[in-house]
Parts: structure tokens; sequence; C-alpha cells
């Protein structure tokens, strides 16, 4: 798969560069050639879709030989229960030889079926949940094959109200896959939806409680009203200044004045 990719990025490379040479060179013989009235233009026009067609489909076969190390992952709590979907590539499991019983580079949903409970159990294993710092283990589990796709959807739910308490999320999955493997991670709670990412060198997230999330809030409110008021008393506190200026003018003005002349005392 490196090889094939390395090639494709070369090919796209000499591609670009014979491109733009070629339409560089015209450019500047474009008077000349019109002088002679030879057919370089029309040369030009023809190679011009020719090479685009070959950077597209390079370029295509470059995006379809490469898959990115992302999985996905959905949290969304309810009154009785965290309700956890995460969804992956099972070629990047690290162990998927073991998965391919018949070694056709694929996975057949009966491979599937008979190691079902163990390759779920090593996926929930790699993901840890907390609630307000308690660990909480997963009631039901399973694992199904995407039918549009040749990714795995793991689904999971934990007996837990973590509507108002805060969720702790630390996912092994780089464990299982590779160290460049990354979790995109959704939380949805109330109707607000909170982002985050974990990998090998951030593999823990916490989303707050309620009464955290309010403070934060709060606090946020605070500051922008703040910033929207700054302006305002900007424009109040320039006519104290410039008062406050002309008094120190002033002031000094009567001093200069008693310096030069002095008053006499006495006779």
């Amino acid at each position: 798969m490196l090889g094939f990719r390395q090639a494709v990025q070369s090919g796209m490379g000499l591609a670009f560069a014979y491109y733009f040479s070629l339409n560089t060179y015209s450019n500047r013989n474009f008077h000349g050639r019109a002088e002679r009235g030879t057919s370089g233009v029309g040369a030009q026009r023809l190679w011009q879709p020719v090479l685009a067609a070959l950077l597209l489909s390079l370029f295509r076969a470059e995006t379809e030989a490469h898959t990115l190390p992302i999985s996905y992952l959905y949290v969304v709590p309810d009154a009785d229960y965290v309700h956890l979907e995460l969804t992956l590539n099972p070629f990047e499991l690290s162990f998927f030889s073991e998965l391919d019983q018949n070694k056709d580079g694929q996975l057949e949903p009966t491979e599937l079926e008979a190691q079902n409970d163990e390759l779920t159990q090593r996926l929930v294993g790699a993901i840890k949940l907390k609630v307000n710092g308690k660990l909480i283990p997963a009631e039901v589990s399973g694992l199904t094959p995407d039918v549009d796709s040749h990714h795995l959807t793991l689904r999971a739910h934990y007996r837990v109200d973590a509507r108002r308490a805060a969720l702790t999320l630390e996912s092994t999955l780089p464990r299982l896959t590779s160290g460049s493997h990354l979790t995109q991670v959704t939380y949805l709670r109330a109707g607000h939806r909170q982002l985050a990412q974990l990998d090998m060198q951030s593999p823990k997230t916490t989303f707050e409680g309620e009464r955290a999330e309010r403070a934060i809030m709060a606090a946020g409110s605070v500051r922008h009203r703040i910033s929207a008021f700054g302006p305002f008393l900007l424009l109040l506190a320039i006519p104290g200044m410039i008062i406050f200026a002309f008094a120190v003018r002033m002031i000094h003005k009567q001093l200069r004045v008693g310096r030069i002349c002095p008053q006499r005392v006495g006779p």
C-alpha cells in the first residue's frame, strides 16, 4: 500500500510539473507561434484536457487507496442509560488477520458472527466510561456490520443517569489499531452538542456536569457584558481625563506665575 501511494504521488508530481512547464512555455511563445502559423495552441488545447483527466484519475486512485485511521464515537445520556455508538474500520485492527479466517482480505458475515462476542469485548474494553469519577461497566453491548460500507458499529449501553454529572471517556483504541489512530467524539446532551478528539497523546476527555457548564456559561456571559460595555466606559473616561489634564495644566501655570512674580511680604 505504501509503495503504491508513493508511486501515485510521484506520478502526480511529474504530471503537474509537465503541465505547468508546458503551460509556461506556450505562454512565452504564443506570439511567435502565431506569427509562424504553427499549431502550438492547438496542441496545448489538446494536452490540457488529457493532463487534467490524468491528474483526476491519479488523485482518485490515491484517495481510494488510503483510508484515514479515524473512528467516530457518539455518546447520548438519558434518564436511565448512557448510550454509546462507535463506528470504525475493521481493517485497521492489528489482529485483523485473526478475524479473516479464509484469508481473502475481507471480513465475511460468517467470520464476524463466529467471533462477535470476543471482538465486542475487546472493543468495549478499549473504551472506559466514568461518571463523576466512578467507572461504569457496559450492561449491554453488541457489534453489527454496516450494510452500506465495510465499517463495523459497536453499540453499548451503560446503566447510569449522567445528564447532570461529569462524564469522562478514555480510549485505548490505538493499542488495537495503530499509534496514528484518532477517535472523534460527539457528546449530545439536552439538545447541545460537544466535540472532542481522542488519540495516543490525548486518550482522555471529560464533559463537565450541568452545574459546571452553567458556571462556565455565566462566566462567559459576564466577560461578554464587560467587553460590550468597554467602549462605553472608555467614552465616559475621556472627558474625565480631559478635565484632569486641564486642572494639572492650570496648577502648573499658577506655580510658574508664583515663581516669576513672588509676592512681597512686609512694608
